[in-house]
């Protein structure tokens, strides 16, 4: 299944603005030529924690037969109930089970709409990341957002390449189950570890600042993309 057809579009912010962290977000969703307003709670990091907890990504050995198992749609389900605080639309059908799936599913893809870049070094990580709908019911585009880091070091490095290696088995190679276990959450970790500062970020008393501060406003999403984007790097050249 699909909502595709439902995602809002994004675009970017007429003014430069800082992406208001402790802010309700806003999800507005077209369908069927009529508009649907969702209001959201902030999303917390134990929502993000466990949305990656959720997302299933195995390998099931059976018979001889090799099966890959990737699942998310479920965990992106789970999220968007956990955060929708409401929905504005004359005559919303309300089903039994929640809101229509597409729109929930919808909801989570906007949640989740984040993307990261390597910046001038290799110690500093951009992201572009959709937040939150504008007055005219658009999402607005956040782009370049700012992580500095420390250099990793080498035990922070190890901690993170075992995270990329872990595997859980069950069984045997012809009948057995590989789980992946999820990086994000050790990506999270190792962000608290070491973020010094972030540009492009604010709350309701101002622009965020401070280590301490960022390790505990900076929304989840953001820490694992900045953190994987940054130990995972840019490709370099050797002339």
């Amino acid at each position: 299944m699909t909502a595709r057809k439902t995602a809002p579009k994004a675009v970017e912010p007429e003014q430069i603005t800082l992406l208001p962290l402790d802010q309700p977000r806003s999800i507005v969703l077209m369908q069927s030529a009529r508009k649907y307003i969702y209001t959201l709670r902030r999303v917390l990091t134990a929502d993000w924690e466990k949305y990656f907890v959720g997302i299933v990504n195995q390998v099931r050995n059976l018979d001889g037969m090799r099966e890959q198992i990737f699942e998310s749609e479920s965990a992106l389900l789970e999220l968007a109930d956990a955060v929708i605080a409401s929905v504005q639309v004359p005559t919303l059908p309300i089903h039994e089970n929640g809101y229509p799936l597409n729109q929930r599913l919808a909801v989570g893809q906007a949640l989740c709409s984040v993307s990261a870049a390597m910046g001038d070094d290799d110690t500093t990580v951009l992201l572009n990341a959709c937040w939150s709908a504008d007055a005219e019911g658009k999402m607005q585009l956040f782009k370049g957002l700012v992580h500095r880091f420390n250099q990793p070091t080498i035990d922070q490095v190890k901690r993170w390449n075992y995270e990329l290696a872990r595997v859980r088995v069950r069984g045997t190679s012809k009948d057995g189950l590989t789980t992946f276990p999820s990086r994000q959450l050790a990506a999270m970790r190792i962000y608290d570890e070491l973020i010094v500062s972030v540009e492009g970020y604010g709350l309701t008393a101002g622009m965020l600042t401070g280590v301490e501060a960022i390790r505990r406003e900076m929304d989840g999403l953001h820490k694992a993309e900045a953190a994987m984007q940054l130990l995972g790097g840019s490709e370099v050249t050797i002339l």
